[in-house]
């Protein structure tokens, strides 16, 4: 009887760390899952820059053209697009600024949020034309296409004090060093 309880004991001992270990993997698999959104983010900004001033019809052919996101077709419209790698779904919608003096020029907005919320990742950005960047805290769990969507182009209470949108730094380049 004493090695029955033994052996109960060590199984779930063993089970405890397996379950340790395993909830350690997904929060690290989160955070890869948001650095990656970042990088994406800021090389699509940067791509984005770099095609200077071309109408939107064509800054959003662009986005739908990018290698390294898979487009969804069934989203979207003529002033916005959407695509997703395998952990963010990202978005892109053409805006308009207005600067101190009144005049109104066409802009763009990066939005990226968890294809998964609370598995590949929790957090969503937001990225201007000028390439500041937000970090939301995904107060709604927008998720996918399914929750929460479509975002707003630019996100409400940007900028704005309070918990939901935080200026965030961008990515650092990778380097042939790292």
């Amino acid at each position: 009887m004493r090695l029955v309880g033994l052996l109960l004991l060590l199984g779930l001992l063993a089970l405890n760390v397996g379950l340790r270990e395993r909830a350690g993997q997904r929060a690290d698999d989160l955070f890869a899952g948001e650095a990656q959104a970042r990088e994406r983010l800021a090389s699509l900004g940067d791509a984005l820059r770099a095609a200077g001033e071309i109408p939107g019809e064509e800054r959003l052919e662009l986005f739908r053209n990018r290698p390294d996101l898979r487009p969804l077709a069934h989203v979207g419209d003529a002033s916005s697009a959407y695509a997703e790698d395998a952990v963010y779904v990202y978005g892109l919608g053409l805006t308009t600024e207005e600067d101190r003096e009144g005049s109104v020029t066409s802009s763009w907005v990066l939005r990226a949020w968890p294809r998964e919320f609370g598995v590949t990742g929790d957090l969503e950005f937001h990225l201007d034309r000028r390439g500041v960047l937000y970090i939301g805290q995904n107060e709604v769990g927008r998720s996918g296409t399914d929750e929460g969507f479509p975002p707003s182009f630019p996100q409400r209470n940007l900028g704005k004090t309070g918990p939901w949108w935080l200026p965030g730094a961008q990515p650092k380049k990778k380097t042939k060093k790292d």
